[in-house]
């Protein structure tokens, strides 16, 4: 009978989740709006649910995903309350005060990638470094505030727990 600490006798293992080339297909293309400016529907429905399946299938934890989702909330508050009542020519400007906390985002999510891939699976790193590099103004970045809260709602409904 081999002992227990053997090499090559380490018990169950979890089962191996896909990674890399498989995952970052699962990401649809970022494009928010479409030809005549408006905001795509598919954004917050066949895509967002293709996003949240994708997060639910690599084992993201709720709490992980709600980390980041609460940030861009927090986010997406501070720019409405500074832009009230500010004309819609000026809120570029009120944009630019959280755009660096935005693109922090993405760091964050390196970090915590590379802390534990079980912890932040490669295709939430993915889709945050993604939306980070896609959003280059205030419509942009409320476009992607509602499309994360679809993908958040469709993680919920795919979640195994």
């Amino acid at each position: 009978m081999p002992a227990p600490n053997a090499p090559g006798n380490r018990g169950p293992q979890p089962p191996q989740r896909p990674q890399g080339a498989a995952q970052q297909a699962a990401l649809p293309a970022v494009k928010y709006f479409n030809e005549n400016g408006k905001l795509r529907p598919e954004l917050l429905d066949e895509e967002a649910m293709k996003v949240g399946e994708a997060l639910a299938n690599a084992g993201l934890e709720s709490a992980q995903l709600r980390r980041f989702y609460g940030d861009v909330v927090s986010l997406r508050r501070r720019f409405e309350i500074r832009s009230a009542g500010v004309p819609l020519s000026e809120r570029a400007s009120v944009f630019a005060d959280i755009l660096p906390e935005f693109r922090l985002l993405r760091a964050k999510a390196f970090y915590a990638n590379k802390r534990s891939e079980r912890i932040l699976p490669k295709v939430m790193k993915d889709f945050i470094q993604q939306h980070v590099q896609a959003v280059q103004n205030w419509q942009d970045f409320l476009a992607f505030c509602r499309h994360f809260e679809a993908v958040v709602a469709f993680h919920y409904a795919f979640s195994k727990k």
